[in-house]
C-alpha cells in the first residue's frame, strides 16, 4: 500500500491536478488538505466554499487510490509474516488502532477462516443497507476462534454515511464484509456493485478521515467518536504497546496527542524502517520503556521474533493425483513423496484423504493435529483443503 509521498502523487493524478499544486505546501499532503478543509480568514467566503469542495473531492481521491492499490495487492499471495501476524493477533485478542484505510487485514483474516464476518472485529457501531430482494434473516456463524478488535481511527474504504453534513448520530453503514484475499470473480467490487446493489449506497459517501493536520471537522459522526473513545480507553489500561509503521509526524497533531495524553509507562515496541520514530514516541511516552525494531524487514524481523508458525495441512488434486501438503509460515512441501493416496486404508471414514494429510502432518509434528481448531478450514486461494494451527506466541 502506498506510504504518504506515494499517495500524494496518486491523489493529483486522480484530481487531474498539477504537480505543482502542492508547491505552497512544501509538497505536503496532510497540509494542502487541512488548508483545504479549514476556512482562511484571508479568504473571501466565495474562495472558502471552493476550497471545501476541493477538500471533499479529494477526500474521494484518496479513496478511490486506496481501493485501486488494494485490488492490486491482492492479486498476489499475502506475505507469509501478515499471515503469521493476523493468526498471532487473533490468538491473542489485542485492540488494535489502525489510521489504514486499506482491507488487507480484514481480507487475510478471512480467508485464514478466522471469522465470517467484519462485524467480529470492528470496535465500531455499524449498520448494513440491504437491497430489494436479499434476505438478512440468516447470520453470520460465530468465529471459530477469538478474535482481535480493530478501531479504524480514520474510517476505512468498506464504511460509508450521508458525509460532514449529515445528522452526526447518523448511522455508519457497512458497504463490503467477509471479502477474502485471493477471491474467486464474485468476491470483487465490480462484481459485488452490479445488478441489485448498484444504487445501495449510491446517496452516501465514503467515510475516509484524509490524512490532515487538524481534524476536527471529520469528527463529526458520533459512530465514529464513540470508535475514538473505546481505543483510547483500550490505550490507557493497556499493559504493553507495538507501534507498527507509524511514525507519528509532527503534522498530525491528533495522533500525537491521542498518545501522550494516555500517560502509559509500560514497555513499547516501535517497529519502523526509521530510528526516528522511537525517539518521538519516546519523547511522547517520557514514563514508557521505548525499545525499537528497525530496518526495511522491520516488520518481518519482529513477526519472526514475536510470532508462533503457521502451519497448514491439506490435499490437493493433480495429475499425480491426491497429495498431502505441508505448509509452514507460507512455505509449501509435499509430504509423503513415494506414497499415493489410498481410500482402502481408511474403511467407513467420511473423508479419507484429510485423514491421511493430517497424519502425514502428526508424523512430523507429533502432537499438531490434536491442536487444530474444529470446523475450519482455511484458503490459500487454490483448489487445496487445509486444516490448520497456530503454534502461539514465542
Amino acid at each position: 500500500m502506498p506510504l504518504l509521498a506515494g499517495l500524494s502523487d496518486q491523489v493529483l493524478r486522480e484530481l487531474n491536478l498539477p504537480a505543482e499544486t502542492l508547491t505552497a505546501f512544501a509538497g505536503n499532503l496532510e497540509e494542502w488538505l487541512s488548508f483545504l478543509s479549514t476556512d482562511q480568514p484571508w479568504l473571501t467566503d466565495q474562495q472558502n466554499l471552493r476550497n471545501r469542495a476541493q477538500f471533499r473531492d479529494a477526500s474521494e481521491a484518496v479513496h478511490a487510490c486506496i481501493t485501486q492499490c488494494e485490488e492490486a495487492a491482492v492479486l498476489s499471495a499475502p506475505p507469509p509474516w501478515l499471515e503469521r501476524l493476523a493468526w498471532h493477533w487473533c490468538a491473542a485478542s489485542p485492540d488494535i488502532a489502525t489510521y489504514n484505510y486499506d482491507l488487507l487485514l480484514e481480507r487475510l483474516t478471512t480467508q485464514l477462516a478466522l471469522t465470517s464476518t467484519w462485524g467480529d472485529l470492528y470496535g465500531i457501531s455499524l449498520t448494513e443497507r440491504q437491497a430489494p430482494g436479499d434476505s438478512s434473516f440468516l447470520s453470520a456463524s460465530r468465529p471459530v476462534s477469538s478474535t482481535y478488535r480493530l478501531f479504524k481511527l480514520h474510517g476505512s474504504i468498506n464504511w460509508f454515511y450521508g458525509g460532514p453534513d449529515a445528522p452526526t448520530t447518523e448511522r455508519v453503514v457497512l458497504a463490503r464484509d467477509s471479502v477474502r484475499w485471493l477471491g474467486s470473480p464474485a468476491d470483487s467490487t465490480e462484481a459485488v456493485d452490479r445488478g441489485r446493489r448498484a444504487a445501495v449506497h449510491e446517496d452516501l459517501l465514503p467515510l475516509i478521515v484524509p490524512p490532515t493536520g487538524t481534524k476536527g471537522v471529520s469528527y463529526g459522526n458520533r459512530s465514529l467518536r464513540a470508535q475514538w473513545q473505546k481505543a483510547f480507553e483500550a490505550l490507557s489500561s493497556a499493559e504493553s504497546l507495538t507501534i507498527i509503521g507509524y511514525s507519528f509526524p509532527p503534522s498530525d497533531l491528533v495522533a500525537r496527542h491521542f498518545l501522550s495524553s494516555s500517560l502509559l509507562a509500560v514497555p513499547v515496541a516501535v517497529v519502523d524502517r526509521g530510528e526516528l520514530a522511537a525517539e518521538v514516541v519516546a519523547d511522547l511516552l517520557p514514563r514508557s520503556d521505548v525499545q525499537s525494531v528497525t530496518g526495511d524487514d522491520a516488520v518481518a524481523h519482529y513477526v519472526e521474533s514475536v510470532c508462533g508458525d503457521v502451519i497448514l495441512w491439506g490435499v490437493r488434486h493433480h495429475e499425480r493425483g491426491r497429495r498431502a501438503c505441508l505448509r509452514v509460515n507460507g512455505v509449501e512441501t509435499e509430504l509423503a513423496d513415494d506414497e499415493r493416496f489410498d481410500a482402502s486404508r481408511y474403511p467407513g471414514d467420511s473423508d479419507p484423504a484429510s485423514t491421511w494429510a493430517r497424519e502425514e502432518a502428526e508424523r512430523r509434528y507429533p502432537g499438531i493435529a490434536n491442536l487444530a481448531l474444529t470446523n475450519h478450514w482455511p484458503s490459500t486461494g487454490d483448489s487445496t483443503l487445509w486444516q490448520g494451527v497456530y503454534t502461539g506466541p514465542r
